[in-house]
């Protein structure tokens, strides 16, 4: 009777341990997978912040880099802007010191009471010109890299008559850009309009010699 009791408190006593036991061992797990859960939020969490910054960062050079570039860009075209402005200035400087040479070409041979045969011809010579005449535009080469637009000096058709001007554009305009030589006559205002008829009418024909 006795041993059956105690038997019967021993069990009592391993049952009650191993629930407890049991209670201790879910309660473990539970802390253990809330662990590992807040732990995976954290990480989680770390890598949104992390690739948040990644993000803001890449954001951040990619407006630097455009802004960089954009600011090359208008470096480049304003040195392009500026070298083309250099060239014309340089062109045209070129162009007026040949004006200035036959000028006084023409002044030292008015001076002998000589006038040469390329005086009346040259468009450089004589402001006022009678036709026919030939209109000589230097350095053709550098208006076309230029893009630039020669004008002759003014000439009459006849005395009294009209005032026209020679245009050149050596890269052409509208159809003819890139490909052609665009030529045009300019009517000018003078001192004879008054007398004259207009609208202007006449036949007037232009040859383009390369004296090369």
């Amino acid at each position: 009777m006795k041993m059956a009791t105690f038997t019967k408190q021993i069990m009592e006593k391993v049952c009650t341990l191993e629930t407890k036991h049991a209670r201790e061992i879910i309660n473990l797990n539970k802390k253990l997978t809330d662990q590992q859960e807040r732990h995976k939020m954290e990480k989680n969490e770390l890598q949104k912040q992390q690739m948040e910054k990644v993000y803001a960062l890449e954001t951040k050079y990619e407006g630097e880099i455009i802004k960089f570039n954009k600011r090359m860009t208008d470096q480049e075209e304003r040195h392009k802007m500026e070298k083309k402005e250099l060239q014309k200035q340089q062109l045209q400087q070129a162009d007026e010191m040949l004006q200035l040479k036959r000028d006084l070409s023409h002044l030292i041979y008015h001076v002998k009471g000589e006038v040469p045969e390329w005086c009346y011809l040259s468009v450089f010579a004589v402001p006022c010109l009678l036709p026919p005449c030939i209109l000589t535009m230097s350095n053709f080469l550098q208006h076309k890299n230029v893009d630039d637009t020669w004008f002759s000096s003014p000439f009459y058709t006849e005395n009294g008559g009209y005032k026209l001007q020679l245009a050149v554009h050596a890269n052409g305009v509208g159809v003819g850009e890139g490909t052609h030589v665009s030529v045009f006559l300019h009517l000018m205002k003078c001192e004879n309009d008054e007398s004259l008829k207009w609208p202007f009418s006449g036949d007037i024909t232009v040859q383009l010699l390369n004296w090369r």
